[in-house]
């Protein structure tokens, strides 16, 4: 039986930015008391003003903390210049990469800087969707999706797709071509929630499989249309880090790329997986 990749959904999480505040610095001291008019006034001694000036600073410092005036001063200035603002983390080809690994795994994706926990790093649409229903002699019409596309969406897959280099983008494509492009489906392909359809990713369907507990992030894929994907950390990575998902896969033909084990007793039916 024909069946296809599948990687382990999960629900998303929101971004989280790491804000720095910057104190504004110490507190002024309070205003001297102004001197009376006539010159025949009595003045404290030099020694007793200051005194007064200290205790009037302590009394100020302990009803208006430093440290809640120096944030205030930061949302104020924030607030009047957005530039000061930190920058909101990047997503998709700015947040990751696809590069070789120097392993058997070929290519993967790793991360271009440091990302925490949580983090929606990938957020894609398909580079290209077909029927592939995974029973034998199942409806497959990747090769009709291909001839109907563009020129231009042709190019662009082959491009960035290794193993489509052999299929020809100009012309018409021969039976042995269509069982190439059925066989990168089974290879690069998610399922959406209904398994209705099957849908490859520029990015995402360049990450590598790694057991549930090695796994740094995990996917979702939307059940509408466009069908696009999520790729959400569950860990906190560095920068160069590869990123890896749980392929959910019921029979697995590699194991984790962090630890080799090829057990599986995650597996779970559900939709949003890579084909198995």
């Amino acid at each position: 039986m024909n069946t296809v990749p599948a990687r382990d959904s999960a629900p998303t999480s929101g971004s989280r930015v790491n804000q720095s505040q910057q104190s504004t610095g110490p507190h002024s001291s309070p205003q001297d008391l102004e001197s009376p008019a006539q010159d025949n006034a009595v003045m404290p001694p030099q020694n007793d003003a200051r005194s007064l000036r200290s205790s009037e600073t302590a009394i100020e410092t302990f009803i208006r903390p430093k440290d809640a005036s120096s944030s205030m001063a930061s949302i104020e200035t924030i607030a009047q210049n957005p530039a000061v603002a930190p920058a909101p983390l990047p997503q998709n080809s700015n947040a990751v990469g696809v590069r070789a690994t120097r392993t058997r795994r070929n290519l993967g994706v790793f991360a271009n800087r440091d990302f925490p926990l949580g983090y929606k790093i990938i957020f894609e649409r398909p580079a290209i969707s077909c029927v592939h229903w995974s029973m034998r002699n199942g409806r497959k019409n990747i090769g009709d999706v291909w001839t109907e596309s563009s020129e231009e969406r042709r190019f662009y897959l082959c491009a960035t797709f290794a193993s489509l280099r052999n299929v020809p983008c100009e012309r018409a494509i021969s039976e042995s071509h269509k069982r190439d492009l059925e066989t990168f489906i089974e290879e690069y392909g998610f399922w959406d929630p209904p398994r209705r359809m099957a849908h490859v990713y520029a990015l995402t369907s360049h990450i590598n499989h790694a057991c549930i507990r090695c796994a740094n992030a995990q996917q979702w894929t939307d059940s509408e249309r466009p069908n696009c994907i999520t790729v959400t950390l569950v860990k906190p990575v560095q920068q160069g880090d590869e990123i890896f998902i749980h392929y959910n896969r019921r029979r697995m033909r590699f194991g984790c790329g962090v630890c080799g084990t090829r057990k599986n007793p995650d597996y779970s039916e559900g939709g949003g997986k890579r084909f198995t």
